[in-house]
């Protein structure tokens, strides 16, 4: 999962409660960005999202349960 800190249509810690409940989740949390984050990091969010559907976590900023970015 990839959230904004400043994301008013998908609240960060809604998106941390989610993430808590399911058991192989990931949530990066992009700063100083809205709900578009994944659309102004694309250079992490994009290779990351396919390391993790992959599921090659190795060297990945996805590899704990949260990162912010």
């Amino acid at each position: 999962m990839a959230n904004g800190d400043h994301d008013i249509m998908a609240p960060t810690t809604l998106s941390r409660e989610l993430a808590d409940r399911l058991p192989d989740a990931r949530l990066v949390i992009h700063l100083d960005t809205g709900h578009g984050s994944i659309f102004q990091y694309p250079a992490i969010s994009w290779p990351a999202s396919w390391r993790f559907c992959m599921n090659d976590l190795t060297d990945c900023p996805l590899n704990t349960k949260e990162s912010a970015l």
